[in-house]
């Protein structure tokens, strides 16, 4: 149990230590803070759960689907604004 407590924690630091090093990368290069981040990657896991629950694809076949449609959708919003 304590060892599953300390991976769980390392994972959870892990998380929130790349979260901050995209916003530092963010803020050193436009000087602007940039909290759509954390939307972008919401919808983008709902978009791999949608993938992963009915149809039951695995994980390998889920991974590239999220990746295009995260593409494809930053794409579509940099050209609508």
């Amino acid at each position: 149990m304590f060892g599953q407590l300390i991976v769980s924690g390392l994972a959870v630091g892990a998380c929130y230590a790349l979260l901050a090093l995209a916003m530092v990368i963010i803020y050193k290069s436009s000087e602007v803070l940039n909290f759509a981040q954390g939307e972008m990657a919401m919808v983008s896991t709902f978009v791999a759960l949608r993938f992963l629950m009915p149809i039951m694809f695995l994980f390998r076949g889920c991974l590239p689907l999220t990746f295009l449609f995260a593409i494809l959708w930053a794409f579509s919003l940099k050209l609508s604004f």
